[in-house]
This record gives C-alpha cells, sequence and structure tokens, in this order.
C-alpha cells in the first residue's frame, strides 16, 4: 500500500473512533437527561393495615415507604413519630397514605363523642335543681347515683305500709355535661392540654365559659356499657334520681347498705 492509500486509512479509522466517542458522549448525556425530568419520590406514612375509626394508632399500625412525587396526597405525614398515640378520624384502609385530615381532633365542637373514653358511653340524666347538688355542678366533676325507690306488698309489713329504700347506684362517674354545657374535646398532638387533662382527671377540658347551670334538666355521665343499664333502669323504676358531689381526687368505691324505711300509707 502507498502512503497516499495508508494516510486515507489512518484519516478514516481516526474519523470512526471519533464518531464512536461523539456517540457514546451523546448516549450518555440523554440518559442524564432522562434522569433528571423522571419524577423523583418523597417518603410516606402508609397504614399497615386497616384502622377503624376512632382507633388510637400505634407504631405497628404504620410503615413507611416511598411514592412518587406526583401520587403524594396532600399534608401527608413523612414521619411516623407524629401519628403515634393520635386516634383515626375516619376510617383508613391499609396501604393508604395518613394525612393530618385523617387523624386527630380537627375542633372542639365536635361533639361528646370526641371526649369519651374508649370503652364508655354518654347516658343522659333527668334532674332538677334539688337532685344536681342545688345546680352546682359542672362538667368535669366526679359524681354518685343515688336512687330512691318505692317497694310495695313486703311480707310482714301492715296492712298500708311500704319501703321506701334509698340506694346508691353508681359510684364515682363523670360528668361530660350540664345540658349542653359540655366538655371539650382534647386535640391529641396538644400536649399541654392533655396533661392538664389529666391533672384534672377528666377525660376532656372544661369548657372556658363553663358556668353553673341550676335550671338545667339533664346532666350526661360517661359509664361503661354495664352502668349504662343500670343508670337507665333506675331511670324507669325508681321515684327519683339523685346526684351527690364527690370531692376532687376522691375515687373509692366502699360498699354502701340500702337505707330503707316503713312508711304508712
Amino acid at each position: 500500500m502507498n502512503r497516499g492509500n495508508r494516510l486515507l486509512l489512518f484519516i478514516a479509522i481516526g474519523a470512526g473512533l471519533l464518531f464512536a466517542v461523539l456517540a457514546f458522549i451523546a448516549l450518555q448525556s440523554g440518559g442524564s437527561s432522562n434522569s433528571t425530568v423522571s419524577p423523583g419520590t418523597a417518603k410516606v406514612v402508609v397504614a399497615a393495615q386497616d384502622i377503624p375509626v376512632g382507633t388510637e394508632i400505634a407504631q405497628g399500625m404504620l410503615k413507611t415507604i416511598d411514592v412518587p412525587q406526583s401520587l403524594l396526597v396532600k399534608d401527608a405525614f413523612s414521619d411516623s413519630g407524629p401519628v403515634v398515640g393520635q386516634k383515626a378520624r375516619v376510617g383508613i384502609l391499609a396501604g393508604e397514605q395518613v394525612a393530618t385530615s385523617k387523624i386527630g381532633v380537627a375542633s372542639k365542637t365536635e361533639g361528646l363523642n370526641q371526649v369519651l373514653p374508649s370503652g364508655k358511653r354518654a347516658v343522659a340524666l333527668s334532674v332538677a335543681e334539688v337532685t344536681a347538688v342545688g345546680g352546682n355542678l359542672l362538667p368535669g366533676n366526679k359524681v354518685d347515683v343515688v336512687a330512691a325507690f318505692k317497694i310495695k306488698g313486703v311480707q310482714g309489713l301492715p296492712d298500708g305500709a311500704h319501703i321506701e329504700r334509698t340506694q346508691t347506684v353508681l359510684q364515682n362517674v363523670e360528668v361530660l355535661s350540664i345540658a349542653q354545657n359540655a366538655q371539650e374535646a382534647v386535640p391529641t398532638s396538644d400536649t399541654a392540654a392533655k396533661d392538664a387533662a389529666v391533672q384534672s382527671e377528666t377525660s376532656g377540658l372544661p369548657p372556658a365559659d363553663a358556668k353553673k347551670k341550676p335550671d338545667a334538666g339533664t346532666v350526661t355521665l360517661a359509664l361503661d356499657q354495664n352502668q349504662a343499664q343500670q343508670l337507665v333502669s333506675a331511670q324507669q323504676v325508681a321515684e327519683r334520681v339523685w346526684l351527690t358531689l364527690r370531692p376532687f381526687g376522691e375515687s373509692d368505691t366502699p360498699d354502701v347498705a340500702p337505707y330503707d324505711v316503713v312508711v304508712f300509707d
């Protein structure tokens, strides 16, 4: 091969190598560009299981995953810390992102169902000023329930006589509301408010404008289901049902014997 042909061959090889290098750089640049425009991901807290409404959320009910930014729910949590200990305001399905709107108490006007402890029921009792501690009760007070019964047809009593029995029906139960003057829900994220409720031994917080209501016709109590049945029964059967106010901090429930009086009609 003469010198001219060898020169052309070298030029061709050099051009080929240059083309290969340029093509490689172009491909690398294209790949980098694609990775730049592809959507990013974000960490988000999701339910690891179905969480029914009203459930207090534990750490094991949650997990953190990565999702595309385009699928991120507004106000979703990226850390499970603030979620643990909150209550589900709505049912949350397994895999569903946990957002601020789905947990805790949104406001203080959502009703007594946000104040009631788990397992309790709110039950109203018909009262008058004289049976409700002279109208001096306030939401958050602890009371005993005392009923007065008329028992007729007791063997051994003279004709025309009956027993008036006074009996303590329930002890150490919490007053949720006096008429519509009710305790207020405590947002579970409000540590200071939670501490205040614990210190006051109440399920919620007394309303800021709490006032005595001697003319109130109802008092609503927080009872378990057995206590609820006892109170309803007492209201149906008793001549009258009274509330007695407990001192702050007293929680003992001693046995109290019924008190009977023979009455002649």
